[in-house]
């Protein structure tokens, strides 16, 4: 799945935590916000949930109702929502590679952030895509299931459950399940050094 397509589906559901806020600070129902919009409650609820894209006619409805300015609901960077990030588990991004061998679930999107935290699973005998790879950032690994094997330029290192590792993403590296049961873990990646 290109970034284009995860940057979309981000945009769809960043308008769907604004506009479930926005109706739970008024106190509304969905029932009540289709009243005042003259949109269904049922397609409101899809609205919120991620499950629709919005027509600019529709925008304009939520934004003159909620009185708000078309850009709260798209800008990444809004002061009311830097306090935290809620993504349930429902609404989060689940991404699989050839054959459903990997699966890697992303915790909370957002370009904005300077972490990238992910849920990975690996099947036994099976590596990350597209193979070695070096880009800027750190990243960081806590397996909490199996065995994973790191390739970090000339080294090998196998992290077990409970095993955590930081490496300099810039280091060739390429992962990869060797142990012969499923193999979890958390990643994360930093744009910059942690601390």
């Amino acid at each position: 799945m290109s970034n284009e397509i995860i940057n979309e589906a981000v945009e769809i559901r960043r308008i769907g935590y604004r506009l479930r806020d926005l109706r739970n600070q008024r106190g509304l129902s969905l029932r009540d916000l289709s009243e005042l919009t003259g949109l269904s409650a049922g397609y409101l609820s899809q609205l919120e949930n991620g499950k629709a894209i919005p027509s600019l006619q529709v925008m304009l409805k939520l934004s003159d109702t909620f009185k708000k300015n078309l850009h709260y609901f798209f800008d990444a960077e809004n002061s009311e929502e830097q306090q935290y990030l809620y993504f349930p588990f429902e609404d989060q991004i689940t991404l699989e590679g050839k054959n459903g061998q990997r699966k890697i679930r992303i915790l909370t999107p957002g370009e904005h952030l300077e972490i990238e935290p992910l849920y990975v699973t690996l099947e036994p005998e099976n590596g990350s895509d597209p193979g070695i790879v070096t880009h800027e950032g750190w990243e960081f690994l806590y397996v909490i299931q199996g065995e994973i094997t790191l390739h970090l330029g000339d080294q090998l290192i196998t992290c077990k459950q409970g095993d955590s590792i930081c490496y300099n993403s810039m280091i060739p590296h390429h992962s990869e399940n060797t142990g012969g049961d499923v193999a979890v873990g958390i990643w994360i990646g930093f744009k910059h050094k942690p601390v």
